[in-house]
């Protein structure tokens, strides 16, 4: 019964994928990597992944051989890399039950190494398909920055912007605007995330590129600006126009 204010905070989570593929262009703008870089340049787990062929009937795992092509940059950044989310295969998922794939409670380097122990779903470069690219890329920006990536952001995209309502971490200051989250249970909605004690006010281990992000819906409207305005708002700009024009 509390009334939603203009300036709500939404867990917009997948979304955040956009802010994470900003932050890789501003990288590529200052010449840290070419996008046909294979990502075992810069994460060497990533070197000799192996790729399932699946049936078509049940989901399940027919066979499992090296990959034939190298991950690139472009492939994590248009979802070609054959990197998945569980779901859509019932094989990967029967593996996925015995990894730990926690980006946000668990370290970055847990994280690549579990991910990097799985089959890729298809030979790289070769289909779309939505899963865990971005937050492989997340974890690309610390290894180029040598800092933490939700730091990045902040300091390269939301401070720039005056974004002071999108975050990773929901602060005290704003934490009465943050909205409860809530699912349907039985036909009834049941709060599965409270401002008091949401998972948010606690700061991520390792590096979500994939999602968790916080923001107002005028907030995250200006980062969509961005790009209807070829790089810049309201004067600040982040990314030149022919890279905007390339992504």
């Amino acid at each position: 019964s509390k009334p939603m204010v203009q300036d709500a905070i939404f867990r917009v989570a997948s979304m955040g994928k956009l802010v994470t593929s900003i932050a890789v262009m501003i990288l590529y703008e200052e010449g840290r990597f070419f996008m046909a870089d294979p990502i075992a340049k810069y994460i060497p787990e990533f070197k000799t992944m192996k790729v399932a062929t699946f049936d078509k009937t049940n989901g399940s795992i027919l066979t499992i051989h090296p990959a034939q092509n190298p991950i690139t940059i472009h492939d994590l950044l248009r979802h070609t890399s054959g990197f998945v989310y569980p779901g859509k295969y019932a094989g990967m998922d029967s593996l996925f039950k015995h990894v730990n794939l926690d980006i946000r409670g668990g370290e970055s380097g847990t994280f690549i190494k579990e991910l990097a122990s799985l089959p890729l779903v298809c030979e790289p470069g070769t289909q779309w398909e939505y899963g865990y690219s971005l937050d492989v890329l997340a974890c690309f920006v610390e290894v180029l920055t040598g800092g933490k990536f939700i730091d990045f952001c902040h300091e390269r995209i939301f401070k720039p912007l005056g974004l002071n309502r999108t975050m990773y971490v929901i602060t005290e200051k704003y934490l009465d605007q943050l909205t409860t989250l809530y699912q349907y249970d039985n036909g009834r909605l049941k709060p599965i995330d409270k401002p008091e004690n949401s998972s948010y006010r606690n700061s991520p281990k390792g590096s979500p590129g994939g999602g968790w992000l916080l923001s107002s819906a005028r907030e995250f409207a200006l980062i969509c600006q961005l790009f209807l305005n070829g790089g810049e708002v309201n004067g600040t700009r982040i990314l030149g126009k022919k890279t905007i024009d390339l992504m």
